[in-house]
């Protein structure tokens, strides 16, 4: 890294950009001139839990970097409150969906109720609590799809159930889309704080109604209200049953939309309004 620094010492950068929780990021800063922009974004939460896990380098990264960036409005909070600071710009990472906008058209009335979630499997993410789910006799009319995969859930995890489904990793961009356009909501049961819940992002532009824990940056894509339950982050099993049968009954009675959650990704998620908010940001 640092043989690649010298190297990169003699052009005239404009930019210098780095993220991730590393305090190797200030060696990266080296190659900067006097009129370059250095940004570090931050990813994730920053939250009590996260801010334990910086190490003394990483923290100082955070501290000294003089354009810093969160991934979501709660993560800048977090980063000023932990830091001292009142600067960090809220911007969003830069996603591409799989997703087609012609591709998004709503639920046929009558084809069975699925629910799933598609990302990586990892117990924070909730993972336990769909398994426990697919077991409530209360939302037996409702199929479980799981997209994606983790050591912690190989395939046995999911056997024996007969209203939950796995499906494995998805390999290609074709396949990621098949995976979200086969389902008519997305679950995020997270147990940790998030950033921005990028499988939720991803379920925006897939058009789907999400259930999520009110954790970290969740909130933030909280709208239009009738496509979205936002359980709280402490809700027990039931209370989290309860709240995947209203999202289920206003699936079935026709009152969310996959073309109004589309139009909420492409306002505020799609690549162009986002690279566009970028280029305005760096270019200031």
């Amino acid at each position: 890294l640092l043989n690649e620094v010298r190297r990169s010492r003699g052009l005239p950068w404009d930019v210098v950009y780095t993220n991730g929780q590393s305090g190797l990021s200030r060696l990266v800063w080296r190659a900067a001139g006097p009129q370059t922009r250095i940004v570090h974004h931050h990813h994730t939460a920053a939250d009590a839990d996260e801010q334990r896990t910086w190490s003394r380098s990483f923290r100082r990264v955070l501290e000294r970097a003089p354009r810093l960036v969160g991934c979501s409005r709660a993560t800048c909070a977090s980063l000023n409150a932990a830091l001292g600071r009142n600067d960090t710009r809220f911007l969003p990472y830069l996603t591409v969906s799989p997703v087609e906008s012609d591709q998004i058209v709503e639920r046929a009335p009558g084809s069975p109720l699925r629910f799933g979630f598609c990302g990586r499997l990892i117990p924070e993410k909730g993972i336990d609590t769909i398994l426990a789910l697919a077991q409530q006799p209360e939302l037996d009319d409702i199929e479980w799809h799981i997209h994606g995969e983790g050591p912690a859930y190989p395939a046995a995890r999911f056997a024996g159930q007969p209203r939950l489904v796995y499906h494995g990793p998805y390999r290609t961009a074709e396949e990621h889309a098949h995976s979200l356009l086969s389902l008519d909501a997305l679950a995020l049961f997270s147990t940790h704080n998030e950033g921005m819940p990028l499988s939720l992002i991803e379920g925006l532009a897939a058009g789907l109604p999400w259930i999520g824990t009110d954790r970290g940056g969740t909130r933030e894509l909280a709208a239009p209200a009738s496509d979205y339950v936002l359980a709280p982050a402490s809700a027990s099993l039931t209370q989290l049953g309860g709240s995947v049968r209203e999202l289920a009954d206003r699936i079935l009675a026709g009152t969310t939309s996959r073309r109004r959650q589309r139009l909420l990704y492409d306002e505020q998620f799609a690549a162009p309004v986002v690279a566009q908010r970028w280029f305005d940001f760096l270019s200031s």
